[in-house]
């Protein structure tokens, strides 16, 4: 039996988050900035993966873009 070539293909998976350290790495700062963050109530949106507020952060790739985007400037001293 002979199999196709799309019978070998592996899916590319896309990731939906990002850990704490790769959002990090993603957004150019420290984990303990975005950690900093989280406490005061600022920077991109987060979700805890469970109930325990000590529970693992990972962060959508869609609400870092749309942090990113909320931050964009022009000049103008802005």
């Amino acid at each position: 039996m002979k199999h196709k070539d799309h019978d070998k293909l592996i899916p590319a998976v896309v990731p939906m988050a990002l850990s704490s350290e790769d959002a990090a790495r993603a957004l150019g700062v420290c984990p303990k900035t975005l950690a900093n963050w989280r406490c005061a109530g600022k920077g991109p949106a987060y979700v805890h993966i469970s109930d325990s507020p000590r529970s693992p952060v990972l962060y959508l790739i869609e609400d870092l873009e749309d942090w990113l985007r909320s931050r964009r400037r022009c000049g103008g001293g802005e």
